[in-house]
């Protein structure tokens, strides 16, 4: 069974290692863009995690209406 991915928008990079560490723990398989452009283009049908700061939240609500299974 695979692993489940999670996608994780911050631009902070000692806090996005950090979170990708902690999220790597708990079994995702993590993917952490670096550009916010690149965020809808990372999440797939397999993506069932998506964290994101609350200034990004135009992007984490298109990315919510393309694909239901988000959390």
């Amino acid at each position: 069974m695979d692993a489940p991915q999670a996608v994780i928008l911050e631009r902070n990079r000692m806090v996005s290692r950090r979170i990708v560490r902690l999220l790597t723990c708990a079994g995702f398989e993590v993917v952490a863009p670096e550009d916010p452009d690149q965020l809808l283009p990372a999440v797939t049908p397999r993506t069932a995690l998506l964290c994101a700061d609350g200034f990004d939240l135009d992007l984490v609500l298109a990315a919510l209406r393309q694909h239901a299974q988000l959390k």
